[in-house]
């Protein structure tokens, strides 16, 4: 059984991978994110005011979407989950940070494997760039931001 491979997209091209731009997005934050796919999209040829659109699109809501949630959190559910669970185990098993950090990697996760089928496809073949300087970058920002505030 021969499979037809002529909607697979195949470059040569060393390019960041999804897997790599979700955890650093994570990590550290989506800025870094939208920067290492803008990078893709800029080493493939593939800027234009649509893509460049989505990238805004994705750091303003991603940002949005957190600090929203990081305020009814705060304000609303903490409460709530607290009365729905023991509050000494709550307290010894999850923080807000818990639920927090959750959020944050789901947005990242829905949010970037979107723009990824957006941009590149589902069936993308690449060879994947090493991730050294995104994480040094994200590094030195954190402590910079740790170091400012």
């Amino acid at each position: 059984m021969d499979q037809d491979n002529s909607d697979i997209l195949e470059v040569r091209t060393a390019i960041f991978s999804k897997n790599n731009i979700i955890l650093l997005a994570i990590i550290f934050t989506p800025i870094l994110g939208g920067l290492m796919l803008f990078y893709n999209l800029r080493k493939l040829g593939l800027i234009g005011p649509k893509n460049i659109l989505f990238l805004l699109c994705y750091l303003v809501l991603s940002f949005m979407l957190i600090l929203i949630f990081n305020v009814v959190y705060t304000t609303y559910l903490g409460g709530v989950i607290s009365n729905w669970v023991d509050s000494n185990y709550l307290n010894l098993r999850y923080s807000s940070m818990t639920f927090k950090i959750a959020f944050k990697t789901l947005i990242n996760v829905i949010a970037i494997d979107f723009l990824w089928s957006v941009f590149f496809g589902k069936d993308f073949k690449y060879p994947s760039k090493d991730i050294t300087i995104p994480i040094v970058v994200g590094i030195v920002v954190l402590a910079i931001t740790f170091w400012w505030f």
